[in-house]
């Protein structure tokens, strides 16, 4: 059997040969993404006027929602309503030292193992 060491050599081989191998599709890759981003920034400066409004109104659209409290839904766009909420959480830190001098309050905790995991990670 071969030892984590051996593995990580032969892995780091493989991984190696691998991008060399694809070197050329990356470098395509690379040309491509650039021209894609070219276009992408070409693309924001069409119609500078409607995109500015469009804004505008989307945040105008947003508040109306908020403001009458429930979904719109047109033959267009469905706008999601979510009620707000208090969201409650606590210093588990203090809670564990509380705990300690009041045993009590331990039926109401809630303990969950979480199995160990490992990552590879090329250096």
């Amino acid at each position: 059997m071969q030892t984590v060491e051996q593995n990580l050599a032969r892995l780091y081989q493989l991984e190696t040969g691998i991008i060399n191998a694809s070197a050329s599709l990356l470098e395509k890759r690379a040309k491509l993404e650039a021209e894609i981003a070219g276009i992408n920034a070409e693309l924001l400066t069409l119609c500078p006027e409607e995109r500015a409004e469009s804004v505008t109104l989307t945040k105008a659209i947003l508040d109306q929602v908020k403001a009458r409290g429930e979904t719109v839904k047109t033959s267009y766009y469905t706008v999601s309503y979510r009620s707000g909420y208090q969201k409650i959480t606590y210093d588990y830190k203090k809670l564990d030292t509380y705990a300690e001098k009041n045993p009590e309050v331990l039926r109401y905790r809630k303990e969950t193992w979480v199995n160990p995991t490992a990552k590879i990670k090329r250096v």
